[in-house]
């Protein structure tokens, strides 16, 4: 930014300042460039507004001021996280054995605090190399898990995973109980 003082001499000679605690996040130099003294989150934060001063160093001293807005960009910084209300912090799930193929075990949220959309699109997969595929699947878009097949109880259930298009973020490790409750840890 540019502020001008007609004036000659120390008159018109212009220090910029920005006042207030807003200081601490920003810093304007003697050129007018404001930049950030630190990063910013956009999760914390979308947009900053806070005056600018370009004081004289006549005397007496005059000041004129402009509010700046500075928007922050949302970017790819988060990871998505498993979302569960149990105490232990995992999902519990309970199936009878021998139940056909098809048959809904629950479900599994997430949840990623990316603001756009485009940064925030995960999808719930079984890990490639998890014997779990062979006995579950997990919709991409919902978290739903249904069964493949009927259910031995000996089974073990391995990792569900958080896919981003770019790659694998979150694992979570799943076991099959003796009761053939799901637990997916967190």
């Amino acid at each position: 930014m540019t502020a001008t003082d007609w004036d000659d001499g120390n008159n018109g000679r212009i220090e910029y300042s920005i006042p207030g605690s807003m200081a601490v996040t920003f810093h304007v130099d003697q050129r007018g460039v404001v930049s950030a003294q630190d990063s910013v989150d956009r999760e914390r934060y979308d947009n900053f507004r806070f005056p600018v001063l370009a004081v004289d160093r006549g005397v007496p001293r005059r000041t004129g001021s402009t509010l700046v807005v500075v928007s922050v960009a949302d970017v790819d910084d988060e990871k998505p996280r498993f979302i569960s209300d149990s105490d232990d912090a995992r999902y519990h799930f309970n199936v009878t054995e021998n139940e056909p193929a098809e048959t809904k075990v629950g479900y599994v949220s997430a949840e990623d605090r990316d603001g756009l959309t485009e940064n925030n699109a995960f999808i719930y997969a079984f890990d490639g190399g998890s014997s779990s595929t062979n006995e579950f699947n997990v919709d991409p878009h919902t978290g739903a898990i249904i069964t493949r097949r009927p259910l031995d109880r000996e089974v073990t259930i391995s990792d569900l995973i958080l896919y981003r298009p770019t790659g694998l973020f979150v694992t979570k490790h799943m076991t099959l109980a003796n009761r053939l409750d799901c637990l997916l840890s967190c």
